[in-house]
């Protein structure tokens, strides 16, 4: 017997050869739709994904007005590879990007955080390998506690959680010397309503390009649903959708975690995070077997809405977190006098020494962080077993 039906998977690997449609191995012989999401995080030396462009090309270098962008967008690089995503600066040493452009997703082999390194442009152009700044904690394999995102596993099947694909990272020095870009504060509703009168744009790098220049796409089309893809599709889809900007802006292969932007009082603001497109195919697939779509097409393009990460990148400006080998090493002392950690002390972070400062933080009542916070050292310096505070004849 045959079934009908309709199969979505998002594919936001950061390996392009990953990114096929219809490779999927169904029980059944099954004819019908699938919808992917096809993120454009690029690795050379694999089948390159195709560029998403809607109509003529419209992506174009930076023109002159644009110099205060250069220098605040460039690129998120593997060292041992090559591969990239955009990343862009919100603050000197905090920058914005795609959560699989750090983790992968929960169907992928997980990336190595000490691998990967941010770069800003330099006149417009992106030089692979020239000043490049890696992710904060290297020295004491900490950079987890560097990073928030809203996830570190990105559901690849429905519900797709592509709201949750962003990421904000300290850096190990501040390498964002032009200052970073403003988060805007405008709803999504709003950004919806300034794409309609041709506000809207990204600047991304982009692999599928003769060269890795930033360049520019405008104007950038927003909508809630397609000829292809109703509302209530999408919303099966997607667990939010309603965080989603479903865009026209054209985007290639490197172009995941861009900014997308609008005008605001005192100059461009990002409206939301570039993380993949949104794809549309018709394929038969037999009962084991992998098969080729018929066909694909774009439906859009996605970007997360900057609501959905704009506190994380505030919260992440304001933790006050150890770096120092010498400083964990005093951590770990101190957590070993007090009786939460047995461990040498390596100055290193492992999930042994986050287990342990989760065990005196809810032994004092504080909330539970497992973050190496400078505060820690003077908590547990004055910290008692609440045995020894309480009265004699209270503890009887």
């Amino acid at each position: 017997m045959l079934v009908f039906t309709s199969l979505r998977r998002y594919l936001a690997d950061a390996r392009p050869v990953l990114i096929t449609v219809g490779l999927i191995t169904v029980g059944l012989i099954t004819v019908g739709l699938i919808t992917v999401i096809l993120a454009f995080a690029s690795y050379p030396g694999t089948t390159s994904a195709t560029a998403a462009v809607f109509g003529p090309d419209q992506r174009v270098r930076l023109a002159a007005d644009q110099t205060p962008l250069k220098g605040k967008i460039g690129l998120l690089l593997t060292k041992s590879t090559g591969a990239m995503c955009t990343a862009f600066c919100v603050g000197p040493d905090i920058i914005a990007t795609a959560s699989h452009c750090l983790f992968g997703t929960a169907a992928s082999g997980k990336l190595q955080l000490s691998d990967l390194v941010f770069q800003t442009s330099r006149d417009g152009i992106v030089r692979p390998n020239l000043h490049a700044t890696p992710i904060a904690g290297a020295e004491t394999a900490s950079q987890s506690q560097h990073i928030i995102s809203g996830t570190t596993r990105l559901a690849i099947t429905p519900p797709i959680d592509a709201a949750r694909d962003w990421a904000v990272v300290r850096l190990a020095a501040p390498a964002c010397r032009a200052g970073g870009l403003p988060l805007s504060q405008r709803s999504i509703e709003d950004v919806r309503r300034t794409a309609a009168r041709g506000g809207l744009s990204e600047i991304a790098a982009h692999r599928d390009l003769p060269d890795s220049d930033l360049r520019h796409a405008a104007p950038c089309a927003v909508a809630t649903e397609f000829p292809d893809a109703t509302a209530d599709m999408i919303s099966r889809d997607f667990t939010n959708p309603g965080a989603v900007l479903f865009h026209s802006c054209d985007t290639g292969p490197g172009s995941s975690g861009s900014p997308m932007l609008i005008e605001g009082a005192a100059g461009p603001e990002v409206a939301g995070i570039n993380v993949g497109t949104y794809v549309l195919s018709r394929a038969v697939i037999a009962a084991g077997d992998s098969a080729a779509p018929d066909a694909s097409e774009p439906i859009a393009n996605t970007a997360v809405a900057t609501s959905q990460f704009a506190s994380a990148a505030a919260e992440l400006a304001a933790r006050d977190l150890l770096s120092e080998v010498r400083d964990v090493q005093r951590l770990q002392r101190l957590l070993r006098s007090a009786g939460f950690f047995n461990r040498p002390a390596s100055g290193r972070f492992t999930p042994g020494l986050g287990d342990a400062i989760a065990r005196f933080e809810q032994a004092s009542g504080l909330s539970e962080t497992r973050l190496m916070r400078r505060a820690l050292l003077s908590e547990l310096a004055a910290w008692r077993p609440r045995t020894q505070l309480m009265p004699a004849t209270a503890r009887r």
